[in-house]
């Protein structure tokens, strides 16, 4: 019998609306990419109000490129073996009222 290499899970998502009133502003994204850069999972992060990239929220210049405002749509996808611990840090950063979907 061959080994046929580590297991790949898929991705695990949220869906998060921007609630402050300044949206993702720099001193937002700094501390996302904090508490990112604090797992061992890859964590994207793509705005679905706007047309934008799907970022790598480990750095702050690509959470930039994100342009979310207040009202504005986050999909936060995470995958690696902490990926549910990341996406509850960071839904926590972003949607304190707990409404992540």
């Amino acid at each position: 019998m061959e080994d046929a290499g580590p297991v790949t899970q898929a991705p695990l998502c949220a869906t998060i609306t921007i609630t402050n009133p300044s949206g993702l502003h720099l001193r937002a994204g700094k501390d996302m990419a904090y508490i990112a850069n604090r797992f061992a999972a890859d964590i994207t992060a793509e705005n679905l109000t706007r047309p934008s990239p799907v970022v790598d929220i480990k750095s702050i210049l690509q959470i930039m490129q994100l342009q979310a405002r207040t009202g504005h749509e986050l999909r936060l996808c995470a995958a690696g073996a902490d990926a549910h611990e990341a996406l509850a840090a960071l839904s926590a950063l972003l949607d304190p009222s707990g409404a992540a979907a």
